[in-house]
């Protein structure tokens, strides 16, 4: 059986991910390894028109926001990935596979899947103790290099304002809320899990506004 093709859409965002091979750490400095990645964020945005809303790398995988206004998503993570498998293989001198597999797409279908998303990603280096803040983790398209992002009309409705975005881009919202958004991440389209005592779907413009 061959692999399941990717979806393809120009009407929503996704939420990319992509993890290294054995999830072992990519095999040289974050600060070359960030330099290959940002480089090809430009690349595949030229090539495929692929808009970065919002990127995160760690030391053994990456977090993506991004829409595909030509609705190519395969097209453009088949590219994306051969050019920074390559380019940090050559780096490094390693000879075997960089990535574990491909990528993973979750389908973004409503303003607070964006926020609730977006706000998850920028967090995971906090989350993950690497920082203690969303501002000083130097490897995303926060804390540098913003040239690359680009707008998603519409979509960031429930994205606080730039006046009150910084405050709200460190709120920890607490570990439960952490997991039900980490479960929603998890499918193929982003679906809250449902609330445990009234079976009901859990309103994700609750969970942006905390």
């Amino acid at each position: 059986m061959g692999r399941p093709l990717s979806p393809r859409t120009d009407a929503f965002p996704f939420h990319v991910v992509a993890r290294s091979n054995n999830k072992d750490w990519f095999s040289i400095s974050m600060r070359l390894c960030w330099r290959i990645f940002l480089r090809n964020l430009w690349g595949v945005r030229d090539r495929y028109g692929f808009e970065t809303h919002g990127f995160v790398l760690m030391s053994n995988h990456f977090h993506w926001l991004l829409s595909t206004p030509r609705a190519n998503l395969g097209d453009g993570m088949c590219w994306f990935q051969t050019r920074t498998s390559w380019s940090v293989a050559r780096s490094s001198g390693r000879i075997n596979r960089i990535y574990g597999g491909r990528y993973k797409p979750t389908l973004l279908a409503k303003p607070d899947h964006f926020a609730n998303c977006l706000r998850y990603i920028y967090q995971n280096p906090v989350r993950a103790r690497i920082t203690d803040s969303v501002r000083e983790y130097p490897w995303s398209t926060f804390a540098r290099d913003k040239t690359v992002l680009s707008p998603r009309p519409g979509w960031d409705q429930l994205v606080p304002p730039p006046k009150d975005f910084n405050s709200w881009i460190e709120k920890l919202p607490g570990q439960s809320i952490d997991e039900q958004i980490r479960r929603a991440m998890r499918r193929k389209t982003f679906q809250y899990p449902r609330d445990p005592v009234t079976r009901k779907p859990i309103d994700g413009r609750i969970l942006t506004q905390t």
